[in-house]
């Protein structure tokens, strides 16, 4: 589900926020306290969405402060961590749950018979992507300063818009998709050979090879009627015996890596009989190995293992007619059938289908205003201590565009997708030197129950986000932690430097259906799997940032990097961004 790589985004855009609270903290309460041996004027603008820092100078006293600010940033990434630790994977494998799929895999069961569009089954689609996002945030902060029972407390309101550009780009292994899919070439070869026997040579104008997932794919009719019919014992391909009940017209070599075998493809009929058969499942002969079906096995088993299918190709049986080496009538007759269809009724790859259903796997960008936000807080001081806390409340409103079509896969919402978001959070820090500070913040996060429309996931698919559109109930939870060290030029106090640590921790997404069921691409009615969709959204991430800045009474300037150096399920980001505060 792309909510997958929505909350990773919009984590890192609000953990920006931390920095900036925390070090902001623990210099707005120098006005309010002059015990503090700390210079009022020093600040440290962290990376920030939402947050603030009040410059306060003892000279121009007041009980509130007024601050603007703006950053312009920018972030990509085109890695992902799979697990929680360094593994690095594709970022495609966020979207689907893996980086190479075949189309069948988002089909209920992980099978599909489509019988004009055998590439649904044959078809490795590897979709590399990048993402890239720029933008600017604009934000204002209003803190007023009461007295409460002799306590210097500070109650206030913080609130950000964000305007971005976020682009979700294909990288392409060739010049277009289908030389990244595969083509006819994987799975069928012809030639044109030599065949020598203990009669002779013989040049055999007709040999093929054919894998045997491609002709497992294909039907023989409109009414899908397939070519192998796995259920018949012994095992049929257009109503042929391929047995050794029927002397093999065809027979079989064994490729592990699904590459085409070398020619000569035929085998002479002579030595196809000694070949061993093939078990039941596919399995028994090893790589380069020919060999046979056999007439009493029952090999249905086979019909659903992709994997043993995608390892053994058909080709034919050659016998001496007196003269020279041809092809056997049956084998003859399965290329000429198997060609019809290939000529005649099946389309060129796999992206014909995606464009009949109006699945688009290409570029997307979205453009606009993302979600809006504000923030209550309440600041106050501990007595004889330089500590500082803060009780605060972040409400995420769902203004940013949302993607509504789940068939533009790589679509990507500036925003919580129409969700509502409440975070309640705690903030500590201290005063350990008059140019150091550490500062600790935690916040927990609710993103409310919403309706989206995703793509079907059905019982036993291992692939999401491909499939027709349904309406799903979605909410997920998440956590904050920053920890920050705050360091200043000890002399004027006008240069520094903030670093931090964040973790990021999001819990699985819930998921519900309006509904149980849906019909497939192809008409068949499937139960919904809710679980698929919410596969791979717990996530995990720990950053590394630091920011350099410029203070002055009126204002600073900032600038500063952040990177994820490990994770779960997390975008390996970096980031980047340079901004200014002004203070009234």
């Amino acid at each position: 589900m792309k909510q997958i790589i929505i909350s990773v985004i919009l984590a890192v855009s609000l953990v920006l926020k931390s920095g900036q609270a925390q070090s902001a903290k623990s210099k707005e309460w120098c006005s309010l306290n002059d015990r503090l041996e700390f210079d009022s004027s020093v600040r440290v603008p962290t990376l920030a969405d939402n947050y603030i820092i009040d410059l306060g100078a003892p000279e121009e006293q007041k009980d509130y402060s007024l601050d603007i600010w703006a950053f312009g940033y920018a972030r990509s990434a085109d890695k992902a961590y799979s697990c929680n630790g360094k593994w690095k994977v594709p970022l495609s494998q966020l979207f689907f749950c893996k980086s190479c799929f075949y189309l069948r895999e988002s089909f209920a069961d992980s099978q599909a018979l489509v019988g004009d569009n055998p590439w649904v089954n044959v078809s490795l689609i590897c979709p590399q992507v990048e993402f890239y996002e720029k933008g600017a945030h604009f934000g204002i902060e209003y803190a007023h300063d009461v007295d409460f029972r002799s306590h210097d407390i500070r109650i206030g309101a913080r609130a950000y818009v964000p305007v971005k550009s976020i682009r979700i780009a294909r990288r392409y292994s060739g010049q277009d998709a289908e030389n990244e899919i595969g083509s006819i070439e994987d799975v069928r070869r012809l030639s044109t050979e030599v065949i020598t026997g203990s009669q002779g040579s013989s040049t055999i104008d007709h040999s093929f090879a054919y894998r045997m997932d491609f002709l497992s794919s294909l039907a023989v009719n409109d009414q899908g009627t397939p070519l192998v019919d796995y259920t018949a014992v012994p095992l049929t391909m257009n109503d042929i015996d391929v047995t050794d009940n029927n002397n093999n017209p065809v027979n079989l070599i064994n490729r592990s890596d699904g590459s085409a075998p070398p020619t000569p493809f035929a085998a002479i009929n002579t030595n196809v009989a000694t070949f061993q058969f093939l078990n039941a499942d596919g399995t028994g002969l090893s790589n380069n190995d020919r060999g046979r079906f056999n007439q009493s096995i029952n090999y249905n088993a086979l019909s659903t293992d992709y994997t043993h299918q995608s390892q053994l190709w058909m080709v034919p049986t050659v016998y001496w007619d007196g003269s020279e080496y041809v092809l056997t009538a049956d084998a003859n007759s399965l290329r000429s059938v198997i060609e019809n269809i290939v000529n005649g009724q099946i389309q060129s790859s796999v992206v014909d289908y995606l464009n009949a259903q109006g699945i688009s796997l290409a570029t997307q960008q979205m453009k606009g205003v993302g979600d809006i936000s504000m923030e209550l807080f309440l600041q106050w001081l501990w007595p004889d201590r330089d500590i500082w806390t803060e009780l605060n409340c972040e409400f995420i409103f769902p203004s940013g565009k949302k993607c509504t079509n789940p068939f533009c896969v790589f679509c990507y919402p500036l925003g919580n997708n129409g969700h509502f978001e409440i975070g309640p959070g705690f903030d500590i820090g201290g005063q350990i030197v008059r140019w150091l500070s550490l500062n600790a913040d935690f916040s927990y996060h609710f993103v409310l129950n919403g309706c989206e429309n995703v793509a079907a996931p059905f019982c036993g698919a291992t692939v999401k986000n491909i499939g027709p559109c349904v309406k799903a109930m979605i909410s997920w939870q998440y956590l904050k932690l920053y920890l920050d060290v705050n360091i200043v030029e000890p002399k004027n106090h006008e240069f520094g430097l903030n670093a931090g640590y964040e973790l990021y921790f999001k819990k699985r997404d819930r998921v519900s259906f309006y509904c149980s069921q849906v019909e497939d691409f192809e008409g068949t009615l499937q139960t919904l799997d809710p679980c698929l969709l919410s596969c791979f959204t717990q996530q995990i991430s720990h950053k590394l940032r630091a920011e350099f800045f410029f203070n002055k009474s009126v204002g600073s300037i900032f600038g500063g990097f952040s990177y994820i150096v490990a994770g779960k399920n997390i975008p390996q980001e970096s980031f980047w961004y340079v901004g200014f505060l002004i203070n009234f």
